[in-house]
């Protein structure tokens, strides 16, 4: 199997407590915090990297290379019906109109796909078959995990984050809206929409899934759709 350093890990931000996956989550927030002080600095935009932002997400998918950091996605999960989910600042970059569309096709669960960050160390070193590739695949194999009915994402186009998202069957809902300073695309997809990818990233993703390790705590059993424990789970007491 190609590229076997490589591993997936799916760390709960919420209700893991028990330390162990601390070391991993204390990399993540600094690949978070660094790329997006980067990003919004090469803008000009006002918007800094906050921890608060950074709690708000609730999972994490990240892919390691020898226990390095390669590359993360960030999940957060709320139901149209929820006013305080909805007025969060970031939640507010989904317009009437998308949340509208959401709403008509009776999509209410919502799994977000944010912050896919891939470290600046790891671009180069897997051109055949990028990092971003991988983890936004993989991001997609999550959700299809959860009772989520519908991924969204707000898709910057100043780089390939748009054209990812829609090659892994994201559609466009409104496109080149303003978000903190970038033009994006909103995206939404349904599970009947996700796409594979080409064979070799489909045997990868599926590898890595196959032989993930959970940092997942108890509350998460009631909505992810695979609850029985798997070689890898560590449930919090």
């Amino acid at each position: 199997m190609t590229n076997t350093k490589l591993s997936l890990h799916i760390l709960d931000n919420k209700t893991f407590l028990d330390g162990s996956s601390s070391p991993m989550r204390n990399q993540i927030y600094r690949l978070w915090a660094r790329e997006w002080e980067t990003i919004y600095a090469a803008q000009e935009s006002a918007h800094a990297p906050v921890a608060d932002g950074f709690f708000r997400y609730d999972l994490f998918t990240c892919i390691t290379h020898e226990n390095e950091i390669a590359g993360m996605s960030a999940h957060s999960f709320l139901h149209l019906n929820d006013e305080a989910a909805l007025n969060v600042e970031f939640f507010k970059s989904y317009s009437p109109t998308f949340l509208g569309k959401l709403r008509a096709d009776g999509l209410e669960k919502i799994m977000t796909y944010e912050s896919l960050l891939v470290a600046p160390e790891f671009r180069s070193q897997f051109r055949t078959l990028p990092i971003a590739k991988l983890v936004s695949r993989l991001g997609i194999r999550l959700f299809l995990e959860t009772d989520a009915q519908a991924a969204t994402c707000i898709a910057r186009n100043d780089n390939s984050a748009s054209k990812l998202a829609a090659n892994c069957g994201m559609v466009v809902i409104e496109k080149d809206i303003p978000c903190r300073n970038f033009s994006c695309d909103a995206m939404a997809m349904s599970k009947a929409e996700a796409k594979t990818l080409d064979p070799a990233t489909e045997e990868l993703a599926n590898y890595l899934w196959e032989n993930k390790q959970f940092y997942i705590g108890q509350s998460y059993h009631s909505f992810t759709k695979t609850t029985a424990p798997q070689r890898h789970l560590k449930v919090a007491a």
